[in-house]
């Protein structure tokens, strides 16, 4: 709910206070990575209170950070990583897949192809640097992390 209020509360009212081609972009892109942040910090400070350590034997337990284990021999790793390739086709192949229509003002490949997209980014490595830690705090270290692996464990 935060990340929700952020992007639909915060970025409007620091879209206000920001200058520049997209204010609303930059402000959804402070505001996306703020929250992802707190998701991390949260999932840590819910840990530690829990398990009384951050000792990473106990974070990688705590949050299922395990290698894959086949379910039949109960063997770690092996043929069970084969399970990866045929992933990462059915990913790919999902790109060709028609999108659900959305409105061109939310669609971020859409705005990066503007001019506006183009002028906030070019030459400007803050924002690259921005962008980047909010992939890695969207993909692996805010909204993994809390919910596959704090929310839905064992």
């Amino acid at each position: 709910m935060p990340v929700g209020l952020l992007a639909w509360v915060g970025a409007p009212l620091l879209a206000d206070r920001l200058s520049g081609l997209a204010p609303l972009a930059q402000a959804l892109l402070i505001t996306l990575t703020a929250g992802l942040i707190w998701q991390f910090v949260l999932v840590m400070l819910l840990v530690r209170r829990e398990q009384g350590t951050l000792r990473s034997t106990v974070v990688r337990d705590a949050l299922w950070l395990r290698a894959p284990r086949s379910p039949r021999t109960g063997r770690r790793g092996g043929r069970t990583w084969l399970v990866l390739p045929v992933f990462l086709v059915a990913f790919a192949a999902d790109q060709f897949v028609p999108a659900l229509p959305t409105p061109s003002a939310r669609d971020m490949m859409t705005f990066l192809d503007s001019h506006a997209g183009h002028a906030l980014l070019a030459g400007s490595w803050g924002w690259f640097a921005l962008i980047a830690v909010l992939g890695g705090f969207n993909t692996v270290l805010g909204e993994e992390l809390l919910f596959r692996g704090y929310l839905l464990r064992a």
